[in-house]
């Protein structure tokens, strides 16, 4: 097994990458990571996720894959949405997350579309999951300079393991990519919306999306 020592040492990168361009070991690789890092309640078909991202990110320590994250455009918001970002547990030490998260500010800045910033989803720091588990992920985009979405009063997901409409309470975070701050109530919605179609609308009925909008304040 390799320490944290030896994850540090080992060569790391960390490529954006087309999924058609994956080996098969790669994205058994990838799809081994998803299954493991993210509960059924918020984990979809991978298939869907390779359909609906428009981005991919593969870090390797290496040639072991040792963490991906993926980013849906949210086109009519002029922001993203960082969908799934996983790291091998081995590997957490080593600093993969951050660098993921530094390559993808920069792929984001450098896309041609003037993002204004990306949206992210996590698990609430008074939910029912292991609790410093979830101060850890919320420190760790934090440090990467995400805050929560001031005028979101309350946030959640359609859960992707129910088969009737169930929903998962989670937290909205923000980080800026263009110095211009918090969402206003008008771009909230829009990428509320985005957010809707891109991820949640195939599991979700019209009023799961009313009753968001109708929590954004302002």
């Amino acid at each position: 097994m390799t320490s944290p020592e030896d994850a540090k040492s080992a060569s790391r990168s960390v490529r954006n990458v087309a999924w058609s361009s994956l080996t098969e070991a790669e994205a058994d690789a990838i799809r081994a990571i998803y299954e493991d890092a993210f509960p059924a309640t918020e984990r979809r078909v991978l298939a869907e996720v390779v359909a609906t991202s428009d981005w991919l990110w593969v870090a390797k320590s290496d040639d072991t894959v040792t963490g991906f994250a993926t980013a849906a455009l949210l086109p009519t918001a002029n922001a993203a949405l960082l969908q799934y970002l996983a790291v091998v547990p081995r590997f957490q030490s080593a600093g993969i997350g951050s660098l993921l998260l530094a390559c993808i500010e920069r792929d984001l800045c450098d896309s041609g579309n003037a993002l204004d910033g990306v949206y992210i989803e996590i698990e609430p720091l008074d939910g029912p999951d292991d609790g410093q588990q979830t101060e850890r992920r919320y420190t760790f985009y934090l440090r990467w300079g995400a805050e929560p979405v001031i005028r979101m009063q309350e946030y959640f997901i359609a859960d992707f393991s129910s088969a009737s409409p169930s929903r998962v309470p989670m937290l909205l975070l923000w980080r800026s990519l263009s110095g211009a701050g918090q969402p206003g109530s008008d771009r909230l919605r829009d990428a509320l919306s985005d957010i809707y179609e891109s991820e949640y609308s195939q599991y979700a009925d019209p009023s799961f999306f009313n009753d968001i909008l109708g929590r954004v304040r302002g």
